[in-house]
């Protein structure tokens, strides 16, 4: 057969073939091959794909806005885990989702929109004006194009405008104000005796009741398998005590980034508050708007400002100090404020400013006028800076070091860590779990694979985050095992002994509610089983002086308005609680003010809202034809 294929491709068959690919590449090229096959779909949303390119890219966004904004608390290995990626490519596809909802429900963002939005953010602002320049170095750092931010922007905005009229959908009636602020407010009669697991004679469980318990529960004294593992750590931290700088390094790279140590001009200005809800009507701003322009009137035509600040400023942190604020440099007050407060020159008093908190008014009080910290105050900072810059490249250039050196001695890591100057490093007999939090999920994982843990083989170098790679193998395992009952007689005796006190406890306080229930009082039981009985009248939702968990009890019973109920708890300590509860109260509709039911309508109206933009970009989702390929990421 195969020389009959071979006699036959010699004629006229091979011929059109080889006319027929010639033909093909012409048309079509041979890019778009090459480009083809290089294409990784992670998902698809109505027939649209994902690829992993634009994947990374906004897992990249993602995390980079969640370090900047939870600062040091950012933790760089939450990032290197599957269900991260997972997590981030759900975020991916719900962006398609809504970016589809928002061109089919026509939502137009216009160019003088997307342009107000990019000059006034903060992160383009110099001396609070626009910076160009601040721009185009932003543009080149991230590798965006002009026309992609716009169009980022433009779809930010509009996804903004399709949450708020989500919001708005929202809203919250009178009666469910009421009815909520009534249950908020409801008070109950609450007694309550607690008997303690510790005061019944304790039991001592024979040998039989001991083995029944160690059969009945064998699983839970399981010992989890655990490996020893010996692990070479390459870090930026760890090369920083490598690297030595000298005098004329440190002041080189102070002079070429003096800009890190700017210390920012700082302005000290007295304000006036008059304070506007931002759900006010337009008559109560515009009502609002005529009070403080009358104050602005007033301190035109000469009256002292900080006297004013005193007497009418609704800023309660500053209206004794005539409404100073203290020096603040840029970034710290809301925008609105703080541009004013720039812009203002010596004694001059602003125009009407609006935040989120109401209309200000601000008079320039003082200004610290920024500088470059000198070079011997920072020198120490200056050459932890450039340490660190040189440990960076430093880093980079040895990772690839680091890995062919682990694949090539693959039994051990002694070779790695002698050529690069590392010292091999052992941990203590450690369960999956122990190890993905020393280290990463990736490496307690890895360690527990069968080349790493079976053939004693160096895992892959595995990135704990952008500044460090580690590389394990097993020194010893330790199988899971179920240890014998001699092993753990003493913890079994305990355990049982606890819950039969505690059983014991239940049933004691049982037999109590029992004969409540059947009409004996209660001052006759305190008496007679002698019980540290406590009684709190009118006890609210937030009454301290009740057991938090007898408090939630009492609180979940059905109300009672004639009598008392009793009931039974059993407590987390093992102790068991008997229970009174009864004469529920609640306000009347016109006992609650006006001013409590507008803020509660409001406070719900904040805590439904999220639930309904999950609910929302859920539902739009369902409707979606989504395909996700997690295992490609």
């Amino acid at each position: 057969m195969l020389q009959t294929i071979r006699d036959r491709s010699q004629g006229i068959i091979v011929g059109v073939i080889v006319f027929l690919i010639c033909v093909t590449f012409a048309l079509f090229g041979v890019q778009e091959f090459v480009t083809d096959s290089q294409r990784v779909v992670v998902a698809t949303v109505n027939g649209d794909d994902i690829e992993l390119e634009q994947y990374q890219d906004a897992f990249r966004r993602y995390r980079d806005q969640l370090r900047a904004a939870l600062g040091e608390a950012f933790n760089d290995r939450d990032w290197t885990t599957q269900q991260a990626k997972e997590e981030a490519l759900d975020q991916v596809v719900n962006e398609q989702v809504l970016k589809r909802f928002v061109d089919d429900s026509l939502i137009v963002i216009s160019d003088d929109q997307v342009a107000q939005a990019i000059t006034s953010e903060a992160g383009f602002q110099q001396d609070g004006r626009f910076s160009r320049e601040l721009y185009d170095r932003y543009l080149r750092i991230s590798g965006t194009s002009e026309i992609g931010l716009e169009e980022r922007v433009r779809g930010d905005l509009a996804m903004s405008q399709l949450r708020n009229g989500t919001a708005a959908s929202e809203f919250i009636t009178r009666s469910e104000a009421i009815a909520l602020q009534q249950l908020r407010l409801q008070t109950r009669d609450i007694g309550y005796a607690v008997i303690p697991a510790t005061a019944i004679d304790d039991v001592i469980p024979s040998a039989e009741e001991i083995d029944a318990y160690y059969e009945d529960h064998r699983e839970e004294f399981r010992i989890q398998e655990k490996a020893e593992l010996e692990y070479l750590e390459l870090s930026v931290d760890n090369l920083i005590a490598s690297v030595e700088v000298d005098e004329q390094q440190i002041q080189a790279w102070y002079d070429e980034n003096k800009a890190a140590y700017n210390i920012p001009e700082e302005r000290n200005v007295n304000h006036i508050l008059v304070r506007v809800e931002q759900d006010a009507s337009e008559d109560e701003v515009l009502a609002k708007l005529v009070e403080i322009g009358t104050i602005r009137a007033r301190a035109l035509e000469g009256e002292d400002f900080e006297a004013l600040a005193s007497e009418l400023s609704e800023d309660v942190g500053t209206k004794a100090d005539g409404g100073e604020t203290g020096y603040f440099p840029r970034g710290v007050m809301a925008p609105e404020f703080e541009q004013a407060a720039f812009e203002l020159s010596d004694e001059q008093v602003s125009e009407v400013v609006r935040t989120e908190f109401g209309f200000h008014l601000l008079k320039l009080r003082g200004i610290k006028d920024g500088s470059i910290k000198p070079f011997e105050d920072v020198k120490t900072e200056v050459e932890n800076a450039l340490k660190r810059s040189l440990a960076d490249d430093l880093y980079y250039e040895w990772a690839e070091r680091f890995a062919e050196l682990v694949y090539e001695f693959p039994d051990s890591l002694q070779s790695a860590a002698e050529t690069l100057g590392l010292e091999a490093q052992t941990t203590l007999a450690l369960t999956e779990k122990q190890i993905s939090e020393q280290f990463s999920e990736k490496v307690g994982a890895v360690a527990f694979s069968a080349e790493v843990l079976i053939e004693r083989l160096n895992s892959e170098p595995i990135e704990i985050s952008t500044s460090e790679l580690v590389a394990v193998r097993v020194v010893e395992h330790q199988p899971s095992r179920i240890p014998q009952p001699s092993e753990i007689a003493d913890e079994i005796s305990s355990r049982l002994r606890a819950e039969l006190r505690e059983q014991r406890a239940a049933e004691q306080g049982q037999a109590l509610i029992d004969r409540l229930l059947e009409g004996t009082a209660v001052e006759a039981l305190v008496s007679e089983q002698d019980l540290d009985w406590k009684f709190v009248e009118g006890a609210s939702r937030e009454s301290t002086d009740v057991n938090r968990a007898v408090l939630r009890k009492a609180f979940a019973a059905p109300p009672r308005t004639d009598g008392y109920e009793y009931l039974g708890l059993s407590l987390g300590t093992g102790d068991y609680a008997v229970v009174q509860v009864g004469n529920v109260r609640e306000p009347d509709e016109i006992a609650i003010i006006q001013a409590e039911i507008d803020e509660l309508k409001r406070m719900l109206q904040r805590l439904r809202f999220p639930n309904a933009w999950i609910e929302f970009v859920a539902a739009a989702r369902d409707s979606a034809a989504v395909e996700e390929f997690p295992s490609r990421l």
